[in-house]
């Protein structure tokens, strides 16, 4: 039998899930078309569903800002994304900031040379901050993630945000436990 904390953990995972495929859909929809605008549309779409408290589960998230000068958060944190999930009850309190990277690339499109090792640098930026760091794929069918330590020892840039280095079978279907970062993981 769940205990509450499971339940609220599969509540929030379900919230997220349908929340990203709103999100993804708008996209497909080409009702937004940029990066940034996607994580907009996701960003907006996440604290919706996790306007209220689920469960005992809070949610925070931010856009980091991503302009030139003094302001650029991402150019520092290597991340344009920051997600904070907060749980206290009589059993467990608990404060997670989870860092993420987000990149458009649909299917069939190979990421270049030059932007895989962009994306490494910028791995390599979140992981100096957390090991909590995660790298979301916007693809027009779906999102996917992947640890950001996975994407940072990669040689190249052949099979990154696909199946096999995915967060795992689960990734796509509301909940994943990372082991590596001991986070759970909301796709």
């Amino acid at each position: 039998m769940p205990s509450n904390l499971e339940e609220a953990f599969r509540a929030a995972a379900h919230a997220a899930d349908r929340a990203v495929g709103a999100a993804m859909q708008k996209y497909a929809d080409g009702l937004v078309i940029d990066e940034d605008d996607i994580t907009g549309a996701l960003i907006g779409r996440l604290d919706s569903a996790f306007d209220e408290k689920i469960g005992d589960i809070n949610w925070s998230s931010s856009i980091l800002r991503h302009r030139k000068g003094v302001a650029a958060q991402e150019k520092k944190a290597g991340a344009d994304m920051l997600f904070h999930v907060s749980i206290k009850t009589p059993q467990l309190t608990y404060s997670k900031g989870v860092l993420i990277q987000s990149k458009r690339i649909d299917d069939g499109v190979s990421m270049t040379v030059a932007g895989h090792k962009e994306l490494v640098g910028q791995c390599d930026k979140m992981l100096n901050i957390t090991s909590a760091s995660f790298v979301f794929n916007y693809m027009k069918s779906e999102m996917r993630c992947a640890s950001a330590t996975k994407i940072a020892g990669a040689s190249n840039c052949s099979g990154l945000m696909y199946p096999d280095t995915d967060l795992g079978e689960n990734a796509r279907h509301g909940e994943v436990f990372d082991e590596q970062a001991k986070t759970y993981v909301f796709p």
